[in-house]
Protein backbone atom coordinates (compact mmCIF):
# COMPACT_ATOMS: atom_id res chain seq x y z
CA UNK A 1 0.00 0.00 0.00
CA UNK A 2 1.38 3.41 -0.95
CA UNK A 3 1.56 6.28 1.52
CA UNK A 4 -0.62 8.23 -0.93
CA UNK A 5 -3.50 5.74 -0.62
CA UNK A 6 -3.12 5.72 3.17
CA UNK A 7 -3.34 9.50 3.20
CA UNK A 8 -6.41 9.39 0.95
CA UNK A 9 -8.11 6.98 3.34
CA UNK A 10 -7.37 9.25 6.29
CA UNK A 11 -8.66 12.31 4.43
CA UNK A 12 -11.88 10.47 3.51
CA UNK A 13 -12.38 9.48 7.15
CA UNK A 14 -11.85 13.07 8.34
CA UNK A 15 -14.29 14.46 5.76
CA UNK A 16 -16.94 11.88 6.61
CA UNK A 17 -16.73 12.84 10.26
CA UNK A 18 -16.97 16.55 9.50
CA UNK A 19 -20.07 16.04 7.38
CA UNK A 20 -21.81 13.94 10.00
CA UNK A 21 -20.71 15.54 13.26
CA UNK A 22 -22.82 17.86 15.40
CA UNK A 23 -22.01 19.72 18.61
CA UNK A 24 -25.55 19.73 20.00
CA UNK A 25 -28.48 17.35 19.56
CA UNK A 26 -30.59 20.28 18.34
CA UNK A 27 -28.34 20.35 15.25
CA UNK A 28 -29.34 16.83 14.18
CA UNK A 29 -31.26 17.05 10.89
CA UNK A 30 -34.64 15.32 10.48
CA UNK A 31 -33.07 12.46 8.48
CA UNK A 32 -30.61 11.62 11.27
CA UNK A 33 -31.96 8.36 12.68
CA UNK A 34 -28.68 6.73 13.75
CA UNK A 35 -26.38 8.55 16.19
CA UNK A 36 -22.97 7.51 17.47
CA UNK A 37 -21.92 9.14 20.75
CA UNK A 38 -18.16 8.68 20.66
CA UNK A 39 -15.04 9.06 22.80
CA UNK A 40 -12.16 10.71 20.94
CA UNK A 41 -9.19 8.33 21.15
CA UNK A 42 -7.13 6.27 18.72
CA UNK A 43 -8.55 3.01 20.09
CA UNK A 44 -12.16 4.17 20.24
CA UNK A 45 -11.93 5.62 16.73
CA UNK A 46 -11.24 2.18 15.25
CA UNK A 47 -14.62 1.05 16.56
CA UNK A 48 -16.47 4.03 15.07
CA UNK A 49 -14.70 3.93 11.70
CA UNK A 50 -16.66 0.96 10.25
CA UNK A 51 -19.91 2.90 10.62
CA UNK A 52 -18.40 5.57 8.37
CA UNK A 53 -16.73 3.12 6.00
CA UNK A 54 -20.02 1.32 5.39
CA UNK A 55 -22.37 4.28 5.90
CA UNK A 56 -23.95 3.99 2.44
CA UNK A 57 -24.40 0.22 2.76
CA UNK A 58 -25.89 0.56 6.23
CA UNK A 59 -28.31 3.18 4.93
CA UNK A 60 -29.32 0.92 2.04
CA UNK A 61 -29.69 -2.25 4.12
CA UNK A 62 -31.20 -0.85 7.30
CA UNK A 63 -32.35 2.66 6.48
CA UNK A 64 -29.94 4.02 9.10
CA UNK A 65 -28.48 7.47 8.37
CA UNK A 66 -25.42 8.17 10.46
CA UNK A 67 -24.55 11.26 12.47
CA UNK A 68 -22.29 11.57 15.50
CA UNK A 69 -21.64 13.67 18.57
CA UNK A 70 -18.71 13.57 20.99
CA UNK A 71 -19.57 12.25 24.45
CA UNK A 72 -18.19 15.41 26.07
CA UNK A 73 -20.41 17.56 23.83
CA UNK A 74 -23.45 15.42 24.56
CA UNK A 75 -22.90 15.66 28.31
CA UNK A 76 -22.22 19.43 28.15
CA UNK A 77 -25.33 20.14 26.05
CA UNK A 78 -27.74 21.91 28.41
CA UNK A 79 -30.47 21.99 25.77
CA UNK A 80 -33.00 19.23 26.48
CA UNK A 81 -33.87 18.74 22.81
CA UNK A 82 -35.80 15.50 22.28
CA UNK A 83 -34.95 13.55 19.11
CA UNK A 84 -37.76 11.04 18.53
CA UNK A 85 -36.65 10.45 14.92
CA UNK A 86 -33.51 8.65 16.11
CA UNK A 87 -34.05 4.88 16.05
CA UNK A 88 -30.52 3.72 16.89
CA UNK A 89 -27.90 5.11 19.29
CA UNK A 90 -24.44 3.54 19.67
CA UNK A 91 -22.34 5.04 22.46
CA UNK A 92 -18.91 4.80 24.02
CA UNK A 93 -17.61 5.82 27.44
CA UNK A 94 -14.39 5.82 29.40
CA UNK A 95 -13.39 2.65 31.26
CA UNK A 96 -13.53 4.01 34.82
CA UNK A 97 -17.13 5.19 35.29
CA UNK A 98 -18.99 4.33 38.47
CA UNK A 99 -22.37 2.63 38.20
CA UNK A 100 -23.95 5.92 39.20
CA UNK A 101 -22.20 7.85 36.46
CA UNK A 102 -23.21 5.25 33.87
CA UNK A 103 -26.82 5.33 35.11
CA UNK A 104 -26.87 9.12 34.74
CA UNK A 105 -25.61 8.89 31.18
CA UNK A 106 -28.10 6.16 30.30
CA UNK A 107 -30.95 8.23 31.70
CA UNK A 108 -29.85 11.21 29.62
CA UNK A 109 -29.59 9.09 26.46
CA UNK A 110 -33.08 7.71 27.03
CA UNK A 111 -34.43 11.22 27.69
CA UNK A 112 -32.98 12.68 24.49
CA UNK A 113 -33.56 9.61 22.30
CA UNK A 114 -36.80 8.09 23.67
CA UNK A 115 -37.44 5.88 20.63
CA UNK A 116 -33.91 4.61 20.09
CA UNK A 117 -32.49 1.16 20.69
CA UNK A 118 -29.18 1.51 22.54
CA UNK A 119 -25.91 -0.22 21.68
CA UNK A 120 -22.82 0.02 23.86
CA UNK A 121 -19.49 0.16 21.98
CA UNK A 122 -16.79 -1.35 24.22
CA UNK A 123 -13.42 -0.43 22.69
CA UNK A 124 -11.34 -1.44 25.71
CA UNK A 125 -8.25 -3.63 25.35
CA UNK A 126 -9.04 -6.16 28.12
CA UNK A 127 -11.58 -8.95 27.70
CA UNK A 128 -13.80 -8.08 30.67
CA UNK A 129 -17.41 -6.86 30.42
CA UNK A 130 -17.12 -4.43 33.30
CA UNK A 131 -20.36 -2.55 32.69
CA UNK A 132 -22.55 -5.55 31.86
CA UNK A 133 -24.68 -5.43 35.01
CA UNK A 134 -25.52 -1.73 34.82
CA UNK A 135 -26.05 -1.79 31.04
CA UNK A 136 -28.15 -4.94 30.83
CA UNK A 137 -31.59 -3.36 31.43
CA UNK A 138 -30.88 -0.58 28.93
CA UNK A 139 -28.99 -1.91 25.89
CA UNK A 140 -30.04 -4.12 23.00
CA UNK A 141 -26.49 -4.86 21.83
CA UNK A 142 -23.00 -4.78 23.32
CA UNK A 143 -20.28 -4.57 20.66
CA UNK A 144 -16.77 -5.65 21.64
CA UNK A 145 -13.63 -6.40 19.60
CA UNK A 146 -12.68 -9.58 21.45
CA UNK A 147 -14.17 -11.80 24.16
CA UNK A 148 -13.42 -15.00 26.06
CA UNK A 149 -13.90 -18.12 23.95
CA UNK A 150 -15.42 -19.70 27.06
CA UNK A 151 -18.13 -17.27 28.16
CA UNK A 152 -18.26 -18.90 31.60
CA UNK A 153 -14.97 -17.11 32.36
CA UNK A 154 -17.00 -13.94 32.83
CA UNK A 155 -18.19 -13.07 36.31
CA UNK A 156 -15.28 -14.67 38.17
CA UNK A 157 -13.21 -12.84 40.77
CA UNK A 158 -9.77 -11.65 39.66
CA UNK A 159 -6.73 -10.08 41.28
CA UNK A 160 -6.78 -6.68 39.65
CA UNK A 161 -9.51 -5.85 37.18
CA UNK A 162 -8.65 -8.12 34.21
CA UNK A 163 -7.60 -11.69 33.50
CA UNK A 164 -4.11 -10.39 32.62
CA UNK A 165 -3.66 -8.50 35.89
CA UNK A 166 -4.87 -11.63 37.68
CA UNK A 167 -2.33 -13.90 35.97
CA UNK A 168 0.70 -11.62 36.11
CA UNK A 169 0.06 -10.15 39.56
CA UNK A 170 -0.11 -13.69 40.95
CA UNK A 171 3.06 -14.70 39.05
CA UNK A 172 5.06 -11.71 40.19
CA UNK A 173 3.65 -11.54 43.72
CA UNK A 174 2.12 -8.09 43.23
CA UNK A 175 -0.54 -7.17 45.78
CA UNK A 176 -3.73 -5.88 44.15
CA UNK A 177 -7.37 -5.60 45.21
CA UNK A 178 -9.81 -8.19 43.92
CA UNK A 179 -12.55 -7.39 41.41
CA UNK A 180 -15.66 -9.13 40.25
CA UNK A 181 -17.70 -7.76 37.35
CA UNK A 182 -21.13 -9.36 37.43
CA UNK A 183 -22.46 -10.52 34.06
CA UNK A 184 -26.24 -11.11 34.14
CA UNK A 185 -27.77 -14.33 32.89
CA UNK A 186 -28.39 -14.11 29.15
CA UNK A 187 -26.16 -11.08 28.63
CA UNK A 188 -24.03 -13.11 26.24
CA UNK A 189 -26.93 -13.04 23.77
CA UNK A 190 -26.44 -9.29 23.46
CA UNK A 191 -22.70 -9.46 22.80
CA UNK A 192 -21.65 -8.79 19.19
CA UNK A 193 -18.08 -9.40 18.02
CA UNK A 194 -17.15 -6.29 16.08
CA UNK A 195 -14.20 -5.69 13.78
CA UNK A 196 -10.70 -5.20 15.12
CA UNK A 197 -7.69 -3.07 14.19
CA UNK A 198 -7.60 -4.44 10.63
CA UNK A 199 -10.69 -2.36 9.78
CA UNK A 200 -9.11 1.01 10.45
CA UNK A 201 -8.01 3.84 8.15
CA UNK A 202 -4.34 2.99 8.50
CA UNK A 203 -4.70 -0.79 8.08
CA UNK A 204 -7.60 -1.72 5.81
CA UNK A 205 -5.93 -0.98 2.47
CA UNK A 206 -2.88 -3.00 3.44
CA UNK A 207 -5.13 -6.04 3.47
CA UNK A 208 -6.93 -5.20 0.25
CA UNK A 209 -3.73 -5.69 -1.71
CA UNK A 210 -1.33 -8.60 -1.80
CA UNK A 211 1.06 -10.05 0.74
CA UNK A 212 4.36 -8.17 0.46
CA UNK A 213 7.14 -10.18 -1.18
CA UNK A 214 10.34 -8.54 0.00
CA UNK A 215 13.82 -9.45 1.13
CA UNK A 216 13.86 -10.02 4.87
CA UNK A 217 17.34 -9.42 6.28
CA UNK A 218 15.98 -8.91 9.83
CA UNK A 219 15.32 -12.15 11.68
CA UNK A 220 13.14 -10.77 14.47
CA UNK A 221 11.30 -7.50 14.97
CA UNK A 222 10.85 -6.96 18.70
CA UNK A 223 10.50 -3.28 19.55
CA UNK A 224 8.88 -3.78 22.95
CA UNK A 225 8.07 -0.73 25.08
CA UNK A 226 8.22 -1.51 28.80
CA UNK A 227 7.02 1.60 30.63
CA UNK A 228 3.68 1.22 32.39
CA UNK A 229 2.00 0.05 35.58
CA UNK A 230 3.70 -2.57 37.76
CA UNK A 231 2.46 -5.87 36.29
CA UNK A 232 2.59 -4.52 32.70
CA UNK A 233 6.18 -3.34 33.08
CA UNK A 234 7.29 -6.70 34.52
CA UNK A 235 5.50 -8.64 31.77
CA UNK A 236 6.94 -6.54 28.97
CA UNK A 237 10.46 -6.56 30.43
CA UNK A 238 10.27 -10.34 30.59
CA UNK A 239 9.28 -10.50 26.91
CA UNK A 240 12.00 -8.07 25.88
CA UNK A 241 14.65 -9.99 27.80
CA UNK A 242 13.55 -13.22 26.14
CA UNK A 243 13.95 -11.62 22.72
CA UNK A 244 17.38 -10.18 23.47
CA UNK A 245 18.69 -13.40 25.03
CA UNK A 246 18.64 -15.31 21.75
CA UNK A 247 22.13 -15.38 20.28
CA UNK A 248 23.04 -15.58 16.62
CA UNK A 249 19.92 -13.93 15.19
CA UNK A 250 19.43 -10.35 14.11
CA UNK A 251 16.83 -8.83 16.42
CA UNK A 252 15.65 -5.21 16.03
CA UNK A 253 14.60 -3.96 19.45
CA UNK A 254 16.16 -0.69 20.53
CA UNK A 255 14.51 2.74 20.62
CA UNK A 256 11.41 4.31 19.11
CA UNK A 257 10.97 4.94 15.38
CA UNK A 258 8.42 6.64 13.14
CA UNK A 259 5.38 4.68 12.01
CA UNK A 260 6.63 4.57 8.41
CA UNK A 261 10.00 3.16 9.50
CA UNK A 262 8.21 0.70 11.79
CA UNK A 263 6.29 -0.67 8.80
CA UNK A 264 9.44 -0.76 6.67
CA UNK A 265 11.19 -2.76 9.36
CA UNK A 266 8.31 -5.23 9.63
CA UNK A 267 8.35 -5.70 5.85
CA UNK A 268 12.06 -6.55 6.15
CA UNK A 269 11.55 -8.99 9.06
CA UNK A 270 11.01 -12.73 9.00
CA UNK A 271 9.37 -12.81 12.44
CA UNK A 272 7.58 -10.32 14.68
CA UNK A 273 7.40 -10.96 18.42
CA UNK A 274 4.21 -9.37 19.77
CA UNK A 275 3.69 -9.75 23.55
CA UNK A 276 0.48 -8.77 25.29
CA UNK A 277 -0.30 -5.15 26.06
CA UNK A 278 -3.01 -4.07 28.51
CA UNK A 279 -5.13 -6.52 26.57
CA UNK A 280 -4.25 -9.53 24.48
CA UNK A 281 -4.82 -8.07 20.99
CA UNK A 282 -2.44 -5.36 19.76
CA UNK A 283 -2.01 -3.14 16.71
CA UNK A 284 1.29 -4.94 16.16
CA UNK A 285 -0.48 -8.27 15.55
CA UNK A 286 -2.21 -6.94 12.45
CA UNK A 287 0.74 -4.79 11.40
CA UNK A 288 2.96 -7.87 11.36
CA UNK A 289 0.44 -9.90 9.36
CA UNK A 290 -0.07 -7.07 6.87
CA UNK A 291 3.69 -6.72 6.36
CA UNK A 292 4.27 -10.46 5.94
CA UNK A 293 6.21 -11.04 9.17
CA UNK A 294 5.37 -14.25 10.98
CA UNK A 295 3.68 -13.53 14.30
CA UNK A 296 5.03 -15.11 17.50
CA UNK A 297 2.76 -14.32 20.43
CA UNK A 298 1.73 -15.65 23.84
CA UNK A 299 -0.94 -18.32 23.47
CA UNK A 300 -4.36 -16.94 22.47
CA UNK A 301 -6.59 -20.01 22.81
CA UNK A 302 -8.86 -18.20 25.26
CA UNK A 303 -9.72 -15.31 22.89
CA UNK A 304 -12.46 -15.12 20.24
CA UNK A 305 -12.49 -12.33 17.66
CA UNK A 306 -13.18 -11.59 13.99
CA UNK A 307 -11.48 -12.51 11.79
CA UNK A 308 -9.91 -15.51 13.51
CA UNK A 309 -6.21 -14.71 13.14
CA UNK A 310 -4.89 -16.68 16.09
CA UNK A 311 -5.02 -20.28 14.91
CA UNK A 312 -1.99 -22.05 16.42
CA UNK A 313 0.51 -23.21 13.83
CA UNK A 314 -1.67 -21.96 10.98
CA UNK A 315 -1.74 -18.17 11.34
CA UNK A 316 0.72 -17.59 14.20
CA UNK A 317 3.18 -19.41 16.45
CA UNK A 318 2.04 -19.49 20.09
CA UNK A 319 4.41 -19.48 23.05
CA UNK A 320 3.84 -19.85 26.78
CA UNK A 321 2.89 -16.74 28.75
CA UNK A 322 6.23 -16.75 30.60
CA UNK A 323 8.13 -16.79 27.25
CA UNK A 324 10.03 -19.89 28.43
CA UNK A 325 9.80 -21.56 25.01
CA UNK A 326 10.37 -18.42 22.94
CA UNK A 327 13.86 -19.34 21.78
CA UNK A 328 12.87 -22.90 20.84
CA UNK A 329 9.83 -21.79 18.81
CA UNK A 330 11.83 -18.99 17.17
CA UNK A 331 14.71 -21.21 16.08
CA UNK A 332 12.30 -23.85 14.77
CA UNK A 333 10.49 -21.40 12.51
CA UNK A 334 13.64 -19.63 11.34
CA UNK A 335 14.98 -23.01 10.28
CA UNK A 336 11.86 -23.82 8.25
CA UNK A 337 11.48 -21.06 5.68
CA UNK A 338 8.74 -22.87 3.74
CA UNK A 339 6.53 -23.26 6.81
CA UNK A 340 7.16 -19.67 7.85
CA UNK A 341 6.02 -18.39 4.47
CA UNK A 342 2.93 -20.64 4.53
CA UNK A 343 1.85 -19.37 7.94
CA UNK A 344 2.38 -15.76 6.87
CA UNK A 345 0.30 -16.32 3.73
CA UNK A 346 -2.51 -18.02 5.65
CA UNK A 347 -2.68 -15.23 8.23
CA UNK A 348 -2.75 -12.54 5.55
CA UNK A 349 -5.39 -14.40 3.54
CA UNK A 350 -7.65 -14.76 6.60
CA UNK A 351 -7.77 -11.00 7.03
CA UNK A 352 -7.83 -10.31 3.28
CA UNK A 353 -10.95 -12.49 2.86
CA UNK A 354 -12.63 -10.77 5.80
CA UNK A 355 -11.97 -7.32 4.33
CA UNK A 356 -12.90 -8.23 0.74
CA UNK A 357 -16.15 -9.86 1.86
CA UNK A 358 -17.13 -6.74 3.85
CA UNK A 359 -17.66 -9.14 6.75
CA UNK A 360 -17.48 -6.28 9.25
CA UNK A 361 -20.66 -4.91 7.70
CA UNK A 362 -22.42 -8.22 8.34
CA UNK A 363 -21.01 -8.37 11.87
CA UNK A 364 -22.67 -5.03 12.66
CA UNK A 365 -26.09 -6.06 11.37
CA UNK A 366 -27.38 -7.11 14.85
CA UNK A 367 -27.04 -3.49 15.99
CA UNK A 368 -29.82 -2.53 13.58
CA UNK A 369 -31.79 -5.77 13.58
CA UNK A 370 -32.17 -5.70 17.36
CA UNK A 371 -33.78 -2.30 17.05
CA UNK A 372 -36.15 -3.69 14.45
CA UNK A 373 -37.12 -6.46 16.85
CA UNK A 374 -37.81 -3.90 19.58
CA UNK A 375 -40.11 -1.89 17.31
CA UNK A 376 -42.45 -4.75 16.37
Amino acid sequence: MSRVSALGRQVGWILSRRLRRVKRCAELPPQANFVVVYVEHELSNTQVYPFHLYADDIAQRHGARLFEIALQDFEADADRTICPQVRWVAFQTGFDLSDGQMQTLLGRLREVFPEAALTYLDFFAPLDLRYAAVLDPWVDCYVKKQVFTDFSQYGRTTVGDTNLTDHFARRYGIDKPQFRFEVPQGFGDKVVIGSNFCVSPRMIDRFRGRLPRTDRPIDVHARIATRGVDWYQRMRQEARQAALAVQGVRTVSEGRVSQSRFYDELAASKVCFSPFGYGEVCWRDYEAIACGALLIKPRMDHVRLAPEVFVPGETYIPIEWDCSDYEDRLREILADDKRRREICAQAFEAVHRYIEADAALDDLAPVFEAAGEARR
